[in-house]
């Protein structure tokens, strides 16, 4: 059994050092961490040196091809049973990988079509929603893709979460922080 996570990915447009900041914060076996860069962004992988991550994968946009897309792409490109989506300006507290990782390999956590969990902000606790989320490779038959008309951004999560209800399919809220916002 491979004890690793399969993908996470997550799209750069202008904050190279935040996007470091995050790649820097695993601390759990990932096989494939995708970047989607998207305009002129600037991005020196010979600047990483991560363990944790086996292979990464950089794909240059030369323009800014909007969320739902970068999400659709790398979901698309780079089959699983899962992916961790993450936004650039995000990072993941010590140790919430490996919980992750744990939660996944439960009985039914992959019957969820999307998991969220919590994140610190600041002194408080809030749910991420589409800051950070996990998408279930059972997304594709019961909700679909993201909705590539939103451009360049915002709404489309809220389009998702309409998806998700109206499917009557099961997500999973997870009780505990795991990531931390800017």
């Amino acid at each position: 059994m491979n004890h690793s996570i399969p993908i996470i990915g997550a799209l750069c447009l202008i904050k190279v050092d935040l996007l470091k900041r995050l790649i820097n914060s695993i601390d759990y076996d990932v096989d494939v961490f995708v970047i989607l860069l998207q305009g002129n962004v600037h991005f020196n992988i010979n600047e990483i040196n991560n363990v944790f991550i086996k292979k990464f994968v950089i794909i240059n946009a030369s323009f800014n091809i909007g969320v739902s897309r970068g999400w659709n792409y790398i979901i698309q490109h780079f089959p699983s049973t899962y992916w961790i989506i993450c936004g650039d300006d995000t990072y993941f507290e010590k140790g919430s990988l490996k919980k992750i990782y744990d939660y996944m390999i439960t009985d039914g956590a992959l019957n969820n079509v999307f998991i969220n969990y919590y994140l610190k902000l600041q002194n408080d606790i809030v749910c991420t929603e589409f800051t950070n989320f996990i998408l279930t490779n059972k997304i594709f038959d019961k909700i679909g893709l993201f909705d590539e008309n939103i451009y360049p951004a915002y709404f489309e999560d809220n389009d998702y979460w309409k998806r998700i209800a109206l499917s009557n399919e099961s997500i999973s809220l997870p009780k505990y922080s795991l990531i931390k916002f800017w």
